[in-house]
């Protein structure tokens, strides 16, 4: 894989005071005070509309915020190839080839066919799917294309990965396969996470800290922190420091619709 500059650290990227409105009016997020610190594991949960996609735009740097500031690191925008993002919808074209797909960030960049296509082979390696690097996305499963997806979000050797429900359509062995590799990921390419679910079970097994949002407009209303996994990996589903996680972050969803105390 291409690695990223190496006098260029990810030092955190900083909200304050940050809302968007958009055209139409609607207001998505109001108020917003919030740091992602490099190596974190971000967790964003929150009723449906409470403005957890726009908060990955603004952070990708897809749109600006109808007022506040962002910073990334000491930049007022991202520098390219910093930021991977992964879409419920993995969005590969459909006439390219997984090692097309996964090289196309850097062809774009301008890195030569032959660099391109072996980085691409080698982030596809890393996912487990090497042996489908010509099959187009119509002949994967879900699964693999996910897992194509998130290859190339790594393609650029990104400081920060954002996920809006990536997981969510697929069948629960899969998406326990894909966390599992996720949390491998955060370990192994020292990356920070900000990871949008509706999975109460999702978010307490991926995050060292889960934020939670109002309904709309979205503001944070609860954050939680949690420690390192231990012992970490599958094993820890079945534990009951998992149990107490995922009734802490219940209670606090709870809390935050106006239906607990």
């Amino acid at each position: 894989m291409v690695t990223q500059t190496p006098e260029l650290p990810f030092t955190g990227l900083t909200l304050s005071g940050v809302a968007a409105r958009y055209a139409n009016g609607t207001e998505a997020l109001r108020d917003l005070d919030l740091t992602v610190m490099p190596g974190e594991r971000l967790v964003v949960v929150g009723p449906s509309g409470a403005g957890k996609s726009t908060l990955l735009r603004l952070m990708a740097g897809l749109m600006a915020p109808t007022s506040g500031t962002i910073r990334w690191g000491n930049a007022t925008a991202p520098r390219p190839g910093s930021i991977g993002v992964v879409f419920q919808d993995p969005t590969l074209l459909p006439w390219r080839s997984a090692l097309g797909n996964v090289a196309l960030p850097l062809r774009v960049r301008g890195v030569p066919q032959r660099a391109a296509r072996e980085a691409a082979y080698e982030g596809l390696r890393a996912m487990g799917i090497a042996d489908f690097a010509h099959a187009v996305p119509a002949e994967l499963s879900g699964g693999m294309r996910m897992r194509v997806a998130l290859a190339r979000a790594l393609i650029t050797g990104p400081d920060l990965l954002l996920f809006d429900e990536p997981f969510a359509a697929l069948d629960e062995i899969t998406r326990f396969r894909l966390n599992d590799d996720l949390l491998a990921l955060a370990a192994t390419a020292r990356v920070s996470l900000v990871f949008v679910t509706h999975s109460i079970f999702e978010s307490a097994y991926l995050a060292s800290r889960v934020l939670v949002l109002s309904p709309r407009p979205g503001r944070i209303v609860d954050g939680l922190e949690f420690p390192p996994q231990d012992p970490a990996g599958p094993s820890f589903r079945t534990a009951e420091a998992f149990r107490l996680r995922t009734a802490a972050i219940s209670t606090a969803l709870t809390r935050a619709m106006g239906e607990g105390p």
